[in-house]
């Protein structure tokens, strides 16, 4: 039954109550006892209200999951997806996502860590290097100062593996 079956029928229903309930008061005027009637059909029309508000929050719900499925559909989510929930389907979709973006942040500290190394290293390094150049300067270009320079060098290298 489409929605807009289902509305016309409701407000039909809505309108036969009152119809109803009219002649059920006109009649209850000439008989006793109808009053457990004339609550029944106040109860059924204030159900029949109910059930309009009901169905106007199932359209919009149903709009919004349509909204989306085809949200979904664009981000070609694999085929195990098919068939499921759209709100189960993208609730794991935002798992997979902060799953995602746990491991990219637990890469991003690695490689801060080894950055923060790599910038000592090189520190101690370029520091080496512009002694060697400052004995070098200072002290008369010998063989010997030479290898005291590049032993230093190596020292410093090998301190910074």
């Amino acid at each position: 039954m489409s929605v807009q079956y289902a509305e016309r029928e409701i407000h039909m229903s809505k309108e036969r109550l009152e119809e109803i309930l009219d002649s059920i008061t006109f009649i209850a005027k000439s008989y006793t006892g109808v009053e457990p009637l004339i609550e029944y059909a106040k109860e059924q029309a204030e159900r029949v209200q109910e059930l309009e508000n009901r169905n106007k929050e199932l359209e919009y719900a149903s709009k919004y999951n349509g909204e989306l499925n085809e949200f979904l559909q664009k981000k070609k989510l694999p085929p195990k997806t098919l068939g499921r929930h759209v709100v189960d389907v993208v609730m794991d979709y935002v798992q997979e996502l902060e799953h995602g973006k746990e491991h990219l942040e637990l890469i991003k500290e690695r490689q801060e860590e080894e950055y923060r190394s790599l910038y000592q290293k090189n520190k101690r390094y370029r520091e080496a290097i512009q002694e060697s150049q400052k004995e070098l300067k200072d002290n008369p270009v010998t063989a010997f100062n030479i290898l005291k320079a590049r032993e230093k060098l190596n020292e410093a290298l090998e301190e910074s593996e």
